[in-house]
């Protein structure tokens, strides 16, 4: 097999993660300058606490009614998702986190914060966190697995299967045969 290095690239992206460096960028449309590092796995909680709790989904349908009413009920959460990555500690989420989400919204229109958002989410390690909440979804015993039918089926087998075995390898058939 051919032993594969990794690019330079890919060298100096673990560098940076190793040493939780934060690179700054420029939001557009204004001289502001941010600084962004790769995400903790409390700020990760964070968001996705954020999005569950306020139950995100899409709207209803595609008319402007409904588009319009998700957009009012949920237009904080670019803010709050973008200022979670800014601050990217738990001590500076706990004492900050309040008041960095609203004057995000104050300073920037959607255009700007998309972009912060952006860079928050170039800076987790996706392939982790998708296989991690994959796994944790197939562990949660509180979604309902099968069916009724399912179960009654199941339970037919099991039932049908002991009682063929349980003939077969008894003491008294067992002395019967011998």
């Amino acid at each position: 097999m051919k032993n594969v290095q990794p690019s330079v690239e890919a060298q100096k992206k673990l560098c940076d993660i190793d040493d939780d460096v934060h690179l700054p960028f420029t939001i557009p449309g204004t001289t502001d300058v941010c600084k962004i590092g790769f995400l903790k796995n409390y700020t990760c909680n964070m968001i996705t606490r954020l999005l569950v709790t306020r139950k995100v989904s899409k709207p209803k349908s595609d008319s402007t009614k409904d588009v319009i009413e998700t957009m009012s009920e949920h237009s904080s959460i670019p803010y709050k998702v973008a200022a979670y990555g800014i601050l990217n500690s738990w001590w500076k989420i706990k004492l900050f986190h309040r008041f960095l989400w609203r004057r995000l919204a104050m300073k920037y229109d959607y255009q700007q914060v998309l972009y912060i958002v952006q860079r928050v989410y170039d800076n987790i390690d996706l392939a982790a966190f998708f296989l991690s909440m994959a796994l944790a979804e197939k562990m949660m015993n509180s979604m309902k697995m099968m069916t009724q039918k399912e179960v009654g089926q199941y339970a037919a087998e099991l039932e049908s299967e002991l009682k063929g075995h349980s003939s077969k390898n008894s003491r008294r058939t067992r002395k019967k045969t011998t």
